[in-house]
């Protein structure tokens, strides 16, 4: 499978292979069409609609899958998917924006979260983008220590972000 991205004017072809070969574990791939029912239940095992108001749906998923300008990285294990990571990228802006990150709550504190992190960050590398955002709850202090504790640092805070009116912190780590 090939996707096109294109970020920082550059139009290029990615695969899994050229992931791989650019050192993301192997139990890391790009999500496929034949994916896409267990990904939305994943979405919603993981995320409550009250308080994120853009899951993942069907529609979405094809779009990215095509012509949308980002990946969703897989973890699977014995062909269960245990996690997933969606990147959007901007044409003429060098960075990559985690948009969505989710581990199933029977893979929690299983280091998956931490391997898709590190796949994020290593799929912008291999793209030229320089630096990761992100966007976290404000009320959700214990995972914005997690992303602190992988060199994320908080820039702009952003009032009624959420659904629910919560506030979200933005995060980003250089990584040229």
């Amino acid at each position: 499978m090939s996707k096109i991205v294109r970020i920082r004017e550059t139009t290029q072809a990615v695969t899994n292979e050229r992931l791989w070969e650019a050192g993301i574990d192997r139990q890391i791939r790009m999500v496929e069409l034949k994916d896409i029912s267990e990904l939305l239940h994943l979405e919603q095992t993981c995320f409550d609609p009250k308080f994120y108001s853009s899951l993942l749906t069907q529609s979405a998923i094809r779009h990215l899958i095509g012509r949308g300008n980002g990946i969703i990285l897989l973890h699977k294990q014995e062909d269960r998917l245990t996690g997933y990571a969606q990147i959007v990228f901007r044409r003429n802006f060098s960075a990559g924006r985690l948009y969505s990150l989710a581990v199933h709550p029977d893979f929690q504190g299983k280091s998956v979260a931490k391997l898709l992190f590190k796949s994020v960050e290593q799929t912008c590398k291999v793209l030229g983008a320089n630096t990761v955002l992100l966007e976290i709850r404000e009320d959700n202090q214990s995972q914005r220590h997690c992303y602190e504790k992988l060199s994320y640092l908080p820039y702009r805070r952003v009032t009624d972000y959420y659904p629910d009116g919560c506030a979200a912190i933005k995060m980003k780590r250089k990584i040229d």
